[in-house]
């Protein structure tokens, strides 16, 4: 049986103030092409299909539309697709009846139920919410019937979603066993036990000044290295970049189709095909080249405007005839050389390269030197010590960490009443407990 997973497709997001939908339109037909090639017997997403709870009307035809092809180019086709974090669960499960019709099954969220225990003793529980196991565990099939695997689908779980959990992590393991205990119960021998989730697991590897959402203090991480009882192989969506997950030789991020900010520019995109005859496996990467590259001048650092422009000016010229494969460029420049003379400059030697001028950004060079250590080997002030220090030194740290410059003085402003605020709320807390 062969089984193509991907995840992270984040239909109508922009980039820039560009629209990135052709792009994503682009993927999605290369996908249906590796379809009719492959012939798969299913094709599994793994969340974040759309960017927003509220995608464009654009956005959900071109969804609908790659998989009325994908059904009608390989019939058989069994697709299981969950939500992610960016997506909104009753959307994407709205049409699910219908959906299932065409072999199409669609979670959005996981599902409990209330056990009402009959009892005569006042003091004992009158019962507890239970997960809808059931609805969870998807059997798929190769053509005859002869071999099945069983897909474990666990859409994205917020926190508000854990009542009854100590912690964010503790709840998701025994999401996770529950579904193992029940797979176990109805799996035969050789049958594979395959998860597709939407989690952020200990040790995941992200970029810097990726566009990943990671909660401050990792509360919504789930370890995954020390599972007993855990599925074959996990795919998990969530984290961009295509990797293994530490601690385990059974689960892997697949990755987003492509890069969602130039910290990912470097990332590999593609989907998994993974393949099985029976109680082993195989995981195949086919690699995905997106339509737009992402170009930073200087890649590290700054330079001066004269470099930039000497850069700038080897790029590929204009093809006005191809501008759905112009690539994106951020431009960074020491904050103390910009001035509306440089940008001009850049504006204009860029107006004859196949580019998208997507973003100019200002970088203090001393600040930034101070925050991510000196040259000389010196320390400096560690990002990843932020929550030691005060709020306002941590906000200020990190803002010019991420972007380069200080904060304005209304930026300040604004951070000060929230820390203020936070403050009174803590206070009040304690006051109580």
């Amino acid at each position: 049986m062969k089984i193509i997973i991907t995840s992270d497709w984040h239909l109508g997001s922009t980039f820039h103030g560009t629209d990135r939908l052709p792009e994503q339109k682009h993927f999605l037909e290369w996908l249906l092409s590796q379809i009719e090639s492959l012939k798969p017997e299913s094709l599994l997403v793994a969340g974040d299909i759309f960017d927003n709870g509220n995608p464009s009307a654009a956005a959900q035809e071109a969804y609908f539309e790659f998989l009325s092809k994908a059904t009608t180019s390989c019939p058989g086709l069994q697709t299981v697709i969950i939500a992610g974090n960016h997506d909104s669960a009753m959307r994407l499960t709205a049409p699910a009846a219908l959906l299932s019709k065409h072999n199409i099954e669609v979670r959005g969220k996981v599902q409990r139920n209330w056990i009402h225990y009959e009892s005569e003793d006042e003091n004992s529980a009158p019962g507890q919410w239970e997960i809808s196991v059931d609805d969870l565990v998807i059997p798929i099939f190769n053509d005859d019937k002869s071999e099945r695997v069983w897909i474990l689908a666990l859409p994205y779980v917020r926190s508000s979603e854990l009542t009854q959990a100590e912690s964010y992590g503790k709840g998701m393991r025994e999401i996770i066993t529950i579904l193992m205990e029940r797979v176990n119960s109805l799996r035969a021998p050789r049958e594979l036990a395959v998860m597709i989730a939407h989690i952020y697991a200990t040790g995941a590897e992200i970029a810097d000044g990726s566009s990943e959402r990671i909660l401050v203090g990792g509360l919504e991480n789930v370890a995954l290295n020390d599972f007993e009882e855990h599925p074959d192989y996990l795919a998990s969506g969530h984290i961009h970049k295509r990797q293994r997950i530490k601690g385990t030789d059974w689960a892997r991020y697949s990755g987003s189709i492509m890069p969602m900010s130039f910290a990912e520019k470097n990332n590999r995109h593609g989907i998994d095909l993974l393949t099985t005859d029976g109680d082993s496996y195989d995981v195949e990467f086919i690699e995905y080249t997106p339509q737009r590259k992402l170009i930073e001048i200087p890649e590290e650092g700054t330079v001066p405007i004269e470099d930039v422009i000497e850069t700038i000016n080897d790029l590929p010229p204009l093809d006005q005839e191809n501008p759905q494969t112009m690539s994106y460029i951020n431009v960074r420049m020491a904050r103390e050389e910009m001035d509306m003379t440089a940008r001009k400059k850049i504006e204009d030697a860029l107006s004859s390269r196949h580019v998208i001028f997507a973003k100019l950004q200002s970088v203090d060079s001393n600040l930034a030197q101070n925050i991510q250590g000196g040259r000389d080997g010196e320390t400096g002030i560690r990002y990843d010590n932020l929550y030691k220090r005060d709020p306002m030194e941590a906000l200020t740290i990190g803002f010019i960490r991420e972007n380069g410059v200080e904060m304005s003085d209304r930026q300040i402003e604004l951070a000060q009443m929230v820390i203020d605020e936070a403050r009174k709320m803590e206070t009040e807390v304690n006051a109580e407990v």
